[in-house]
């Protein structure tokens, strides 16, 4: 999916979210459809690299670890997205949720 539909997409399913969390939120989502243009590209090119004399030694390849690694980003920051979609209508988060707005500031 091209990145800017993808924006829209994840901006529609927050767009109903206290302002406050909203305004901490939709910084991420481009982040978030970035990460999954890039781990789909990633996901095109060889991940482990074979060595030609020894078909028993593997070595990852430079795409692979940057696929891993993306791949933990972009979990971490799905998680932070459902938590505050859990959260919205209550009043727990508030508190965080402001410290990570002054932190923005």
């Amino acid at each position: 999916m091209e990145p800017t539909k993808r924006i829209e997409e994840l901006e529609g399913i927050f767009d109903q979210i206290d302002p406050k969390q909203k305004a901490v939120v939709m910084p991420l989502l481009p982040e978030v459809a970035y990460m999954e243009a890039e781990m789909q590209h990633l996901r095109t090119l060889p991940q482990i690299r074979i060595h030609p004399k020894d078909a028993t030694r593997q070595e990852i390849t430079a795409a692979g670890k940057r696929y891993r690694e993306l791949m933990q980003t972009y979990t971490n920051a799905i998680k932070t997205l459902l938590s505050v979609l859990q959260r919205n209508g209550s009043d727990d988060g508030d508190e965080l949720m402001q410290m990570l707005q002054e932190f923005k500031k």
